[in-house]
């Protein structure tokens, strides 16, 4: 507790003002102030309890890469809510930003209760709407409408919302294939085709370039491989 104190102390003192700073300029400031901040995992537990702590939050993207700011600076101030209020708001939110989404999506993104996070869909259930789809029960927000075609397929992120989001992600992932096409490497990436997980992806250094590593869940047809090839060169044209 002593050293996230200091550690959240020196941060503070690095932030003020209205500074961003990207996780290496943070590096710097807390071993300026007798911090030791060496290794990824030491660094990136001290800025995850600053977070949890609502010292810092996300700042502006400088570039590719990410910053910190000090979370009273940049969000404003708000009134307190009640407890159901905020209850309300919170599913209302999260529904409102995944659903189709079940019970068991809903308390497992957000730690509730099942009983907090029925009593939350129970107070914003008009303005949802439900559907049984084999039993199960799905609710969203009757105001999410398609915008426009997405692209067939994406590079998603190793925790993107796509899955990480639901406890059941049955509907758009083969939890045995994916199984098996981690085993060795659990870190790697979904590749999403039309909406279903379709192989796993990274993203690796070679020879100065930027060189992206497939492992397809099956065996995909041409159109398939075009699609996700496409997807790879948006990726590389971002980085």
């Amino acid at each position: 507790a002593i050293l996230f104190q200091k550690s959240e102390k020196a941060i503070v003192n690095a932030l003020r003002g209205g500074v961003q700073l990207t996780r290496q300029e943070l590096k710097v400031a807390l071993q300026r102030a007798g911090v030791r901040a060496d290794g990824v995992q030491r660094l990136a537990h001290l800025t995850i309890q600053a977070e949890i702590d609502a010292v810092i939050c996300s700042g502006e993207r400088r570039g590719t890469q990410f910053t910190y700011a000090l979370l009273d600076e940049r969000v404003p101030a708000f009134p307190a809510r009640s407890r159901d209020d905020a209850l309300a708001e919170l599913t209302r939110r999260y529904v409102a930003s995944h659903g189709p989404a079940q019970l068991q999506d809903f308390t497992w993104w957000s730690g509730l209760t099942a009983a907090d996070a029925r009593r939350g869909l129970e107070m914003v259930a008009t303005e949802l709407t439900t559907e049984i789809l084999d039993g199960r029960t799905y609710w969203f927000s009757e105001t999410v409408r398609a915008r426009g075609t997405p692209e067939p397929a994406h590079l998603l992120g190793l925790y993107d919302e796509y899955l990480i989001a639901y406890k059941d992600r049955s509907a758009c992932l083969d939890r045995s294939a994916w199984s098996r096409v981690t085993t060795g490497n659990p870190f790697l990436a979904p590749v999403i085709l039309d909406g279903q997980v379709v192989g796993g992806w990274k993203r690796e250094q070679s020879g100065g370039d930027n060189v992206l590593r497939m492992r397809p869940l099956g065996r995909p047809g041409r159109s398939e491989v075009m699609a996700v090839a496409e997807a790879a060169r948006r990726y590389i044209s971002f980085i």
